[in-house]
């Protein structure tokens, strides 16, 4: 995501993406990014396959794979 800065808070398994700086749309309206990460357990360090990922205030979300990434 060029240009853009994403705050990332992990709350338990949930990790919330939130915008720090508005996403600027084209001129149809719309953007496209992609976003990617892992999901680790905060004492273990070991990757949690099967976690939700959502963006806050929306309905677009993801599972982690086997190795926590998404």
């Amino acid at each position: 995501m060029k240009g853009n800065v994403l705050k990332i808070a992990i709350l338990g398994l949930v990790v919330i993406l939130m915008p720090i700086y508005s996403i600027v749309l084209g001129q149809d309206g719309k953007s496209s990014y992609t976003i990617s990460g892992s999901v680790t357990d905060e004492f273990t360090q070991e990757s949690i396959p099967g976690a939700t990922v959502m963006i806050k205030n929306t309905s677009i979300g993801v599972v982690t794979d086997m190795g926590g990434k998404f």
